[in-house]
């Protein structure tokens, strides 16, 4: 997919959101690459899940993710089962409702 597209589509999903990654992969590098590439800002701001769940230290919180991904059977290099044991992480929390 060209960059005027995933920035298109980032514009329409994520305008004036925070994004929070595991900061296990360059995130922050690759967003910048796309946008600079168009001579744009990106509409939204990456954040370690560290600021989001406070609770746990880091490394607490990936021993706790890959957990999750055992228990759920997940395979761990595709990058949507990444998302989805974080997601998981933040329900576990109480960051919002299973429904």
């Amino acid at each position: 997919m060209p960059p005027l597209e995933i920035a298109r589509e980032l514009h329409e999903d994520l305008p004036d959101q925070t994004v929070y990654v595991d900061g296990l992969d360059p995130d922050e590098i690759l967003i910048d690459k796309i946008f600079s590439a168009i001579g744009q800002d990106a509409p939204f701001e990456i954040a370690p899940i560290t600021e989001l769940i406070t609770s746990l230290d880091s490394d607490t919180l990936e021993d706790r993710r890959r957990q999750l991904m055992i228990d759920e059977g997940l395979e761990p290099q595709l990058p949507e089962n990444g998302v989805y044991a974080l997601l998981l992480l933040a329900r576990e929390e109480g960051l919002f409702d299973a429904d």
